[in-house]
């Protein structure tokens, strides 16, 4: 904080930003709209109150890691380029495999994929994180085959010659684990 405080009395000391890891709870995020209850804890351990949060958000250059309620971590923002194994872990769970109907790759072939892809923009998350087997993450970046979010889940659009009708479609085939 006093590094904080310093750069915000003028410019950083040799340019330098602080770099503060900030660790917060999914809950503590639902309702930002009342400040007063956001709080963090820094990677060192300090529990910061929401004055120095917010001061840290302005003046820092905040990463951020969200856990939810099971401790796993759910979102590590634009720094990260990666899935962590944990949103990995997470996004086999719910996806149990490639995402492309009738694709039956094994779990070794799988590759995690950014919905909205990390050059345009998207975060590292859970949410924004699917299972795709090495051909179809390779046919999605090739314009092969088309992915549309409904109902927060990323979907398949097959090509028009195969799906005329352009109905979004997910894999339901069981992939043993």
């Amino acid at each position: 904080m006093a590094a904080l405080r310093r750069r915000s009395a003028g410019k950083a000391a040799n340019g330098i930003t602080p770099k503060i890891g900030m660790l917060i709870q999914l809950s503590d995020l639902q309702d930002l709209r009342e400040a007063s209850k956001l709080r963090a804890t820094t990677e060192h351990g300090l529990n910061l109150d929401s004055v120095d949060t917010a001061q840290l958000i302005c003046q820092g250059e905040i990463y951020r890691v969200v856990f939810g309620p099971d401790g796993q971590p759910l979102d590590v923002g634009r720094k990260e380029r990666f899935f962590t194994d944990a949103m990995k872990r997470a996004i086999f769970a719910r996806d149990r495999g490639c995402i492309v109907p009738g694709c039956t790759a094994p779990p070794e072939m799988i590759e995690y994929h950014h919905d909205n892809w990390w050059e345009r923009g998207g975060c590292t998350s859970v949410r924004n994180g699917s299972c795709l087997c090495r051909r179809h993450h390779h046919a999605i970046h090739a314009g092969l085959i088309g992915l549309v979010t409904v109902g927060g889940l990323a979907h398949i659009m097959l090509p028009k010659h195969l799906d005329p009708l352009q109905i979004p479609r997910r894999n339901s085939v069981p992939v043993a684990v």
